[in-house]
């Protein structure tokens, strides 16, 4: 009995603890579970927070920026792109996600590395804002067959009508039959027993996938009989592509046959014109009888009469090294630019105009370089004193960039010609228009690299346009534009890689046209052997780059004040 009441007294007294435990227990159990649903909302803020931290960005595809805008490529060959991109890069080097594509299936493009397929033309891109134009030349150079019907050429002005077949390795750059007109064209080349040649289609075409496609109906064939190396005029338009911003002339060889008759090496390129396709402005006379629209100009001491004469003889000009500048930059020894408009249906009130805008540009480039004084054009195209800075006169009326380019593309080539003929320039003073002289469209370069009179090789360590071309004279006298052209240079010496492609074009074309450059040499007797004179073109080239990578635009020690 004592044993059951003992048990009970156990349990009350075990009920009693608990029941006292509770109550103290409760108001902290209450926190407790309100701090557990705190907590939990806390944790569940916490974990999505952690989730949308972890996760992957919503999904942004890496664009590539290309640096190069132009490529030339034989079918086979590969060449790697130079671009920028925010991606990182794999560990096996490659930028996967970048999406690479191409305007055509001429070429193919992964990575970064561009594969030429075939004949023709791509625009590549890596979905950036900057694109990069492949062209890709045939291993079997194209075959241009002409038919008279028996008619001779022997005219610079009358078309001689023909039809034209065009026989290349892509097939869809074939045509047969097509109409066209061809004539004579050149000047002193016409001398010679391998003539050149303008051919003008019935109807505008494209050919060879020049120029990105475009269709003309006007083309020229360069006969290069002053140049046995074959490559100075496609040099020159290499460059250009990668230089110039605006339009020059793209470039193709072509085997020529004429009424049958293998004629040998040609390099067919595109005619220097107003055109939508070329050079784009409003064309004054064709398109417009307005004073205020579109001119062409061209120096040509080879015109006869010119449409007008730029007279500097009366002023002392000094280039920027402090020398006086004699140069006659025409064979009649008039110290005056020839110039002439190449619009076609000018009236005599435009040729007036055209005359007096181009005249007063030089005047204020002029005044502003070397008398330190501005002026501008009024509403009537007169000159009147500018509150301008002479840095700000010129870059009124001038388009500098395209000036610092085309010296730059100048410089590089040391053309004998460029300051007294076959040297472009042009203005759009129409509504649409810039209204400012832009310089482009480079031009004649079979005389380019050596004297005139030999084939000896100009020096490489010298400032040569800026010395012979009275433009460049003029305007490098202003620092402000020299420095201008070193930043324009080191940019483009960096996004060429020092022009690597357009050299290694070079070594290309001697192995791949060698045969085709035989039987050139052969027919018309040349002097000195392509197989010699392309490895010193590209030699010369070489060091020539090199010396204007540390000194183009640079004052020689010896004349700084």
């Amino acid at each position: 009995m004592k044993s059951i009441l003992h048990f009970l007294l156990c349990v009350l007294l075990l009920l009693l603890l608990v029941s006292c435990n509770r109550g103290n227990t409760d108001p902290i159990e209450t926190d407790s579970v309100e701090s557990a649903d705190t907590g939990s909302e806390a944790d569940s803020i916490t974990e999505s927070d952690t989730e949308s931290e972890t996760d992957p960005a919503p999904s942004v595809i890496p664009t590539a920026e290309i640096a190069e805008t132009s490529v030339y490529l034989f079918v086979g060959e590969k060449y790697n792109l130079t671009f920028t991109t925010t991606l990182s890069e794999t560990a096996s080097g490659s930028y996967p996600q970048i999406p690479w594509s191409t305007s055509s299936d001429c070429v193919t493009v992964e990575n970064g590395t561009v594969r030429a397929q075939k004949e023709g033309y791509a625009i590549v891109s890596g979905g950036g804002a900057t694109q990069c134009v492949v062209r890709v030349l045939a291993d079997n150079m194209p075959v241009l067959r002409i038919d008279t019907d028996g008619a001779s050429i022997s005219s610079k002005e009358t078309y001689v009508p023909c039809l034209i077949d065009l026989q290349t390795e892509n097939s869809e750059l074939c045509f047969e039959k097509v109409g066209a007109g061809i004539r004579l064209r050149g000047n002193s080349t016409l001398s010679r027993s391998k003539k050149p040649y303008r051919i003008k289609f019935t109807e505008k075409r494209n050919v060879l996938g020049l120029n990105e496609g475009a269709e003309c109906r006007s083309w020229v064939l360069l006969a290069e009989r002053y140049d046995d190396s074959f490559i100075r005029n496609a040099s020159a338009f290499t460059f250009a592509s990668m230089i110039l911003t605006e339009y020059s002339s793209d470039f193709c060889y072509v085997m020529l046959e004429l009424n049958g008759e293998k004629k040998g090496v040609y390099l067919l390129a595109e005619q220097s014109q107003i055109h939508d396709e070329r050079i784009d402005i409003e064309e004054a006379g064709e398109e417009s009888g307005e004073l205020r629209s579109g001119y062409l100009f061209e120096i040509d001491a080879s015109s006869n009469p010119p449409s007008f004469y730029l007279e500097f003889g009366d002023l002392e000009i000094y280039n920027f090294l402090g020398d006086r500048y004699t140069a006659t930059p025409n064979d009649s020894k008039r110290t005056a630019l020839f110039y002439t408009i190449k619009n076609d249906g000018l009236t005599t009130g435009q040729t007036k105009f055209a005359e007096k805008y181009l005249n007063g540009v030089f005047q204020i480039v002029y005044s502003a370089t070397y008398e330190g004084i501005s002026y501008e054009f009024d509403e009537a195209f007169r000159l009147v004193p500018s509150e301008m800075t002479c840095e700000e006169a010129i870059a009124a009326v001038i388009d500098l960039d395209s000036m610092a380019r085309k010296y730059i593309h100048s410089e590089i080539f040391c053309n004998g010609d460029e300051h007294k003929k076959s040297y472009f320039m042009y203005v759009d003073l129409s509504e649409g228009g810039s209204g400012k002289l832009i310089f482009g469209c480079p031009w004649d370069f079979d005389t380019a690299f050596v004297h005139w009179d030999s084939v000896n090789y100009r020096e490489t360590d010298v400032h040569y346009s800026a010395t012979r071309n009275l433009w460049y004279v003029m305007i490098m006298n202003n620092a402000w534009f020299r420095e201008r052209v070193i930043e324009t240079w080191d940019s483009l010496y960096a996004q060429t890689g020092g022009y690597s492609n357009a050299l290694s074009l070079i070594r290309s074309i001697l192995e791949v046209y060698g045969g085709d450059f035989q039987f050139d040499l052969n027919k018309w007797g040349r002097t000195e052997d392509y197989r010699e004179q392309i490895p010193i073109t590209y030699d010369w080239l070489v060091a020539r780059i090199a010396w204007l990578n540390e000194n183009i635009a640079r004052v020689p020690a010896k004349n700084e004040n």
